[in-house]
């Protein structure tokens, strides 16, 4: 808890991203600690609460309404993670609201602009378009985690969207229209294959949503989180990589081998036969070391 003491201020060009792509994980580790028996006390989940209320939330409380849609994506995750730790309703409608309604790239129906599922960052690079739609599914899974469904929303637009950018990363061909997104500054003309088929590890939650809780067929969706399991964190880990271990549903068999604690994951009967466990937390070898926002 040394930065609820030490980190006074975020600041930079990029202080947006920096609060946002981190913020989350931060709320998401503490949320561990304040519920397991890790050590800290009342005093500990205050200063951590001034933290995210002091220095993370006025970073990202206005969005990036001048930048591509992953900025503003990834505020309404932490923003909505903020809410939820801090007990903040007030925190938490806003990042509601933002994501049906805001005015920037990073709205739900601003960063997955049609119902063919294409997305505002679709003509930048195959890398972005996966950070931008992770964020939103962060999202929807807190609120739904609080009883609210947001993957529902717009006619399940999540899931067109990861289901265009499923299906064109695993070589398929899509529609794209030319669009001039909401700074103006930004009118693709074609689909980027920039980064085209290196699929971050973002798959396996909205696979779990729609296919096991709803009952929906998402086809390219699912090829995509059979190609990536078992999920690893991405580059930089923008993406934390717990998709497997969190939203399996295939039953496994687990012993605890030997004196060094390692777990031996046996393969167990399931509904998707494709789905073996070996190590949850495997780096992806085809991904790239990072990249610019």
């Amino acid at each position: 808890n040394a930065y609820a003491s030490s980190l006074k201020e975020i600041i930079g060009t990029d202080k947006i991203l920096m609060a946002s792509l981190n913020g989350a994980k931060l709320v998401y580790a503490a949320e561990l600690i304040r519920h397991t028996d890790a050590g800290w006390d009342a005093a500990d989940i205050d200063r951590f609460e001034h933290l995210l209320l002091e220095v993370f939330y006025p970073v990202i409380r206005d969005f990036a309404v001048f930048a591509n849609g992953n900025w503003s994506t990834g505020c309404v995750k932490t923003m909505m993670a903020i809410g939820i730790f801090c007990d903040n309703q007030a925190i938490f409608d806003r990042a509601v609201d933002w994501y049906y309604n805001g005015t920037d790239n990073g709205s739900l129906t601003h960063y997955i602009i049609n119902e063919q599922g294409q997305c505002q960052e679709s003509g930048r690079d195959q890398q972005h378009v996966q950070l931008g739609i992770a964020h939103l599914a962060e999202a929807c899974e807190m609120a739904w985690n609080q009883g609210l469904d947001l993957y529902g929303a717009a006619g399940n637009r999540l899931l067109k969207g990861f289901e265009y950018t499923a299906q064109y990363n695993l070589g398929d061909e899509v529609p794209f229209v030319s669009w001039r997104d909401k700074t103006g500054k930004y009118n693709h003309k074609t689909i980027s294959d920039e980064g085209r088929g290196r699929l971050r590890p973002i798959w396996e939650m909205v696979y779990n949503h729609y296919q096991n809780r709803r009952g929906m067929d998402c086809p390219y969706t699912t090829q995509a989180a059979r190609k990536v399991r078992p999920e690893g964190a991405g580059p930089n880990a923008d993406c934390c990589g717990f998709g497997t271990l969190l939203f399996s549903r295939t039953p496994i068999d687990m012993k605890q081998d030997g004196d060094d604690g390692s777990i031996d994951v046996e393969k167990n009967s399931g509904s998707d036969p494709d789905h073996s466990v070996h190590s949850f937390l495997q780096p992806q070898s085809d991904m790239e070391a990072g990249f610019n926002r």
